[in-house]
């Protein structure tokens, strides 16, 4: 998975992010319903690497929306690897966590 964040978000300076490095951030999430197990395995991640409760301010289910809310700056998201080839250049990936 990767973090995509707006362009010149300040995550992108980092050389490396832990989850517990987020603990702050606001995240566009997707509803449990879209994909359960995903969700589930997402928050476990989560909550091992330190970011026990993700502060989950907009929920979108697909990657547009999603994308679309990282650059209006309502949150940073999660999205999979191949989100990178299908993204303009005023979207960021901060490194990996």
């Amino acid at each position: 998975m990767l973090l995509a964040v707006p362009k010149g978000h300040h995550l992108t300076k980092r050389e490396g992010i832990r989850l517990r490095d987020l603990r702050d951030m606001p995240f566009v999430w997707f509803p449990r319903w879209v994909n359960p197990l995903i969700y589930d395995r997402m928050m476990r991640a989560c909550t091992r690497g330190g970011l026990s409760a993700p502060r989950i301010v907009q929920q979108a289910t697909d990657r547009d929306t999603n994308l679309g809310l990282v650059q209006c700056q309502i949150g940073i998201a999660w999205m999979t690897e191949s989100t990178r080839w299908h993204c303009p250049p005023r979207y960021r990936f901060a490194p990996s966590c």
